[in-house]
């Protein structure tokens, strides 16, 4: 943007620099290094307070449009789970759960892109944080009867959803399967109970 007193103007840039509120880490205002920049920034005004609250305020409050995009957005990934689920069988890879995935919601809704890695651990990897990056991107190949963890989400229009569910690989639980799996059910309901709106905690 442009700006500045009377008989001349100064460019400005607004640049994010903040606090994140969750986590408590700051967000850090990048740095120019080559001389074109640093010549450029040296006749411009840079702002490292506008933006960061302002763009902080739009995650936190959204509109009756963007609430209908999240709901669309997690409709989608819901039944694409559900198809992921009822063609997911032992001796695929888990990379095939992921495509199964993806080319739901993009065939069938036109959600092109995924809101982030997904995660498709089967078996031992289910127990590995944020499995399914660069360093294991969902390459094992999945044995009878083991648990599988898909946490994986479509994204529309910049707008994402994030749905996680677990089940075994050949459709049936083993009694110490049912009893994970209703431990979580309860606690996640447990959850859903506190989140309610003019629920107080103490």
């Amino acid at each position: 943007s442009e700006g500045g007193s009377e008989g001349g103007s100064k460019n400005q840039i607004l640049l994010m620099k903040g606090v994140n509120s969750d986590s408590g880490k700051e967000f850090k205002t990048p740095t120019f290094k080559s001389e074109e920049l640093l010549a450029t920034t040296s006749s411009t005004n840079i702002d490292t307070t506008t933006l960061f609250p302002i763009l902080s305020e739009c995650r936190v409050v959204k509109s009756s449009l963007e609430l209908e995009l999240l709901r669309y957005c997690s409709e989608i990934t819901s039944l694409a789970h559900v198809y992921t689920m009822k063609n997911i069988k032992p001796g695929m890879m888990e990379y095939q759960c992921e495509s199964l995935f993806r080319h739901y919601v993009y065939y069938n809704f036109g959600a092109r892109h995924v809101g982030y890695t997904n995660i498709c651990g089967c078996g031992p990897n289910g127990a590995v944080l944020h499995y399914g990056h660069a360093g294991a991107p969902n390459d094992r190949q999945i044995q009878d009867g083991d648990m599988c963890l898909m946490d994986m989400g479509a994204e529309y229009f910049c707008y994402g959803s994030d749905v996680t569910c677990s089940y075994p690989s050949n459709g049936k639980f083993t009694e110490r399967q049912k009893n994970c799996v209703r431990g979580c059910i309860k606690c996640s309901t447990k959850s859903h109970w506190y989140a309610e709106t003019g629920r107080f905690l103490a």
